[in-house]
């Protein structure tokens, strides 16, 4: 039996909740456990199959019971909760990707670094090849990039400002 309830705002009909039921209890639908490969006894019949199941395993899943005074009910509830397995399948991808870039970046940094090395020693045996004179013209090439590197330093800084 439905009734109004509410204003002209508000218009809602719904069947009225039981009046010995005091405000804010069975909030919550209650749930019970539903076989979802049940068959209507038509489709059983039709079938000639003596069970609901059909001759399948059963599935369980948890339902709602439908209370009749709410608008909601009878909702199955069911959420199928990943595998560890998955988890740790997703878990190894992931860290076998990071683990091969992480390789890659070391063996390019690695080479980058031993160039750099074999570029110094090139460069120290051409400074010592020249001498106390090639070895004070290389100071004063290093104290002039110097120089320069601290004006530009400080031209931008007033550029900044």
């Amino acid at each position: 039996v439905s009734t109004y309830v509410g204003d002209r705002s508000s218009l809602r009909f719904r069947p009225k909740p039981p009046e010995n039921m005091a405000h804010g209890k069975d909030r919550r639908p209650r749930k019970e456990i539903f076989n979802a490969t049940g068959v209507s006894p038509l489709l059983q019949q039709y079938l000639g199959k003596p069970t609901s199941e059909c001759s399948k395993s059963r599935v369980h899943t948890m339902r709602t019971i439908p209370i009749q005074w709410r608008p909601t009910g009878g909702v199955d509830t069911f959420h199928r909760t990943k595998s560890n397995k998955e988890e740790q399948e997703k878990i190894l991808a992931t860290h076998t990707s990071a683990r091969n870039q992480w390789k890659e970046e070391s063996k390019k940094q690695k080479r980058e670094f031993a160039r750099s090395l074999r570029a110094l020693d090139r460069e120290k045996e051409s400074v010592l090849k020249g001498g106390s004179v090639g070895i004070g013209r290389h100071s004063l090439k290093l104290v002039s990039e110097y120089r320069r590197k601290e004006k530009n330093s400080k031209n931008s800084d007033m550029i900044r400002e």
